[in-house]
């Protein structure tokens, strides 16, 4: 089990450019434009990506649906295994139910994990596939990478803070679903990792905030220096924290290395 990627929907995959590609120097990894919706991925330092989800140009789609509650934001996150049966088995045994499971297709079976059973305030992807998921698609679907790259290395994704209802329960399902490794416990705080991929940061119920914040994916971590022209907030422990960036509906973690 891996932690694969995270999926952003937005309304087209320039909305983000400008952070995820000039700003975190991602990296183009493939693009698909289908009569459904249209999604790319741009890969990062430790081979963590960041998906864009897109409608299609033509008609509507879940995206468009999800985009209808307002701007861009998170949609899933997407774990990858070996044997998705077995996963599935085991959150039907811990007392979710998997929706919108597809096993007919050996190269690539997925099923979800809805935010509404699990109190995570996102969507939980697992899928199984053989490789590279764009060498079985017509050619007329791919898309050559439409922007220009730096040279420069990407930044490194370091965590991915999701806001949940419970923490020790979203921390169990994590681990006895996903597989995921307890690395760091506090009172108000849980970190779990993979054998790669970025480390997932569980908070809990914001204490006093009001309105109470949104549960979900939050913010993203990375183990870079920030551009000089971000406005930055110091959070402590050497990492500092922009506003929640409008492409990506999240705000973004910098910690010098």
């Amino acid at each position: 089990m891996v932690l694969d990627h995270l999926a952003v929907a937005v309304a087209s995959w320039s909305d983000a450019t400008d952070v995820l590609v000039g700003v975190l120097r991602g990296r183009w990894r493939y693009g698909i434009r289908t009569p459904a919706f249209n999604p790319c991925q741009v890969g990062y330092g430790n081979d963590t990506r960041i998906e864009l989800l897109a409608p299609p140009e033509q008609g509507s789609s879940f995206v468009t649906k999800f985009l209808a509650a307002g701007t861009n934001r998170p949609h899933h996150i997407t774990f990858k295994t070996t044997d998705i049966r077995a996963v599935l088995r085991d959150a039907e045994r811990f007392g979710v139910a998997p929706v919108l499971v597809s096993l007919e297709n050996p190269g690539w079976q997925e099923g979800f994990l809805h935010p509404r059973d699990t109190g995570l305030g996102v969507l939980i992807q697992v899928a199984q596939g053989d490789g590279d998921p764009t060498k079985a698609l017509p050619p007329d679907l791919l898309v050559d990478c439409p922007w220009a790259e730096s040279g420069d290395e990407p930044s490194t994704i370091s965590h991915i803070i999701v806001r949940v209802s419970d923490t020790e329960w979203a921390a169990r399902l994590f681990c006895e679903v996903l597989h995921g490794e307890r690395v760091v416990v506090t009172d108000d705080m849980v970190r779990l990792r993979w054998p790669s991929g970025a480390d997932l940061l569980l908070l809990g119920p914001e204490r006093g905030s009001e309105p109470p914040l949104p549960l979900g994916v939050r913010s993203i971590g990375f183990d870079a220096t920030a551009p000089p022209d971000l406005a930055l907030t110091p959070v402590g422990m050497g990492w500092s924290k922009t506003q929640v960036v409008p492409a990506l509906g999240l705000s973004l973690l910098f910690n010098s290395v």
